[in-house]
């Protein structure tokens, strides 16, 4: 197996990118390949080893950092110059063919994409690329711009350097936030927010005009006179104008919406980790096209500038029972976590994997859901007077106890170690669908469905097979394989889903962390 190594460095000051080739066996690319009539260079050593995983207790949210590190020979120092260039969130192509010629890549295949770090020298003879994936190159990044303070949606000079409110999905009470020292609150930063209704202390705000764009544009918000008691809302972009000052906190009910309005309830958890997954400035080809079609209600408001989106994106996952991360060719992948079923991608047995250990986890005990989420918590005296009967007990808490709810919990008898496990369901508030967690394709994040999953003893085993290109590119993350051998009660055969992966390509072996 000839593997060859492309790392994509700026060289310069002002960012010039230039593509390097490092292989096991040297050869030049033709003048129609790309990169066209490039030499690659017979110094790889290592052509990488790289580990992507979930927690296996509990496999939901973001896939934790991949790592690992590309090894190239360095004797003669000839490759120094890497240690000067600027490789960090740059491109990392390992490719791999059984012999050279052929086009270059099209005749090749890509085993591994991801970015890079840094390059340090670690010993003699010898440069390290120290890799790691998207999650920490692409999404660890606050979610929230600042205001400029220089007017208009950029706020006034006081507000220069506070973070800007940014909405997903339909959070509900979500926070106003003041724009210009007097009667126009910002909902999101982000165009296009579909304002169902404004609050005052939860007393409803009555909109002066139907629709969601009352106005063209923020200029003609600002010229438009409003009635005591009222509002007019400008959608596009994503501002509301008070007729009153409100007595209590202002807060508003309202979903984030693409251009026309056509999906006024933008709120399924695919569309909410696209939109997030493409704030964080992912390009198309960088987002499976499978995520936004993934179901299940989730909602999330941030407005600081601590959160981050590998943060935001955990959380929506985790309340919907999904995973969220970058597969083996960089793009990013969401999927709901279940139990293996269907047919296998491959089957392993006692000849071609050896075993390399094997536990059966001790169950969560008791599984409880904290919901739906209130996104401006309130005290008795911020809620009116007048839809206090209505409005103060989910308006004062910040998950609605009348829509939490616990399982029973394992056996004590035999795990009376058993921990209990709690997520927190962002989807919608009882307020407005009065159902904890609404039936459908993520029945998984329910109680139930969470307590099916890890609230019963699971294997979670480690299996390392011989590294091959068809191996490689049948099975990743969140794949279902089976194993058949003859110890650990398997000899009838067994379904595990893929929770890691360990990628050893100088030792020909893959390591799979499987659970099941």
């Amino acid at each position: 197996m000839i593997y060859v190594a492309e790392i994509s460095a700026r060289v310069d000051a002002v960012g010039t990118l230039q593509t390097f080739l490092f292989a096991t066996q040297g050869f030049a690319t033709r003048p129609t390949d790309a990169p066209a009539s490039t030499v690659a260079r017979e110094r790889l050593l290592q052509p990488a080893n790289y580990s992507r995983a979930l927690d296996v207790s509990a496999p939901f949210g973001v896939v934790n950092t991949g790592f690992g590190e590309c090894v190239l020979l360095n004797p003669d120092g000839e490759l120094d110059a890497l240690l000067r260039y600027g490789v960090d969130g740059s491109q990392f192509r390992l490719l791999a063919k059984a012999e050279t010629g052929g086009a270059y890549p099209a005749d090749w295949t890509v085993c591994l994409v991801t970015s890079m770090d840094r390059v340090e020298c670690r010993e003699p003879g010898r440069v390290s690329i120290v890799l790691r994936d998207g999650v920490k190159s692409l999404l660890d990044k606050p979610v929230c711009t600042t205001f400029a303070g220089t007017g208009g949606l950029e706020g006034t000079a006081a507000m220069t350097g506070q973070p800007k409110p940014r909405v997903y999905g339909a959070p509900f009470n979500a926070p106003l936030t003041l724009l210009n020292g007097n009667d126009i609150y910002l909902m999101s930063d982000k165009p296009y927010t579909a304002c169902f209704a404004n609050f005052d202390g939860r007393y409803i705000i009555y909109n002066e005009a139907a629709g969601y764009d009352n106005v063209a544009n923020y200029a003609a918000l600002v010229a438009q006179s409003v009635s005591p008691g009222m509002a007019y809302r400008c959608g596009v972009d994503s501002v509301v104008k008070l007729g009153s000052v409100p007595a209590f906190p202002a807060t508003f009910d309202g979903s984030r919406n693409v251009a026309g309005y056509a999906s006024p309830w933008r709120t399924q958890v695919g569309e909410v980790v696209s939109d997030m997954a493409e704030d964080a400035g992912l390009s198309v080809g960088q987002i499976d096209g499978s995520v936004a079609a993934v179901s299940g209600v989730v909602s999330y408001f941030v407005r600081d500038i601590s959160t981050t989106y590998t943060q935001a994106l955990d959380s929506v996952a985790r309340s919907r029972g999904c995973f969220v991360g970058f597969d083996r060719l960089g793009v990013l992948q969401l999927q709901p976590w279940a139990a293996p079923l269907g047919i296998p991608a491959c089957s392993f047995n006692q000849h071609n994997c050896r075993v390399e250990s094997f536990r059966q986890q001790v169950p969560y005990g008791v599984i409880k859901a904290n919901g739906a989420r209130n996104w401006t918590p309130m005290s008795n005296a911020d809620v009116a007077n007048a839809t206090k009967a209505a409005s103060l007990e989910f308006a004062t808490q910040l998950a609605n106890s009348t829509m939490s709810t616990a399982s029973a919990g394992s056996v004590p008898a035999k795990h009376p170690l058993a921990t209990p496990f709690e997520f927190e369901y962002l989807g919608s508030n009882g307020n407005v669908v009065g159902n904890i967690i609404p039936s459908g394709i993520m029945a998984s994040a329910s109680v139930g469905g969470v307590e099916a999953l890890i609230g019963v003893e699971r294997d979670a085993l480690q299996l390392a097979a011989p590294l091959s290109l068809a191996l490689l590119t049948a099975v990743d993350l969140g794949a279902v394989v089976q194993v058949t051998l003859p110890r650990y009660g398997l000899s009838s055969g067994k379904l595990y889903r893929v929770a890691g992966i360990r990628y050893e390509f100088a030792m020909r072996k893959l390591i799979f962390t499987l659970w099941g």
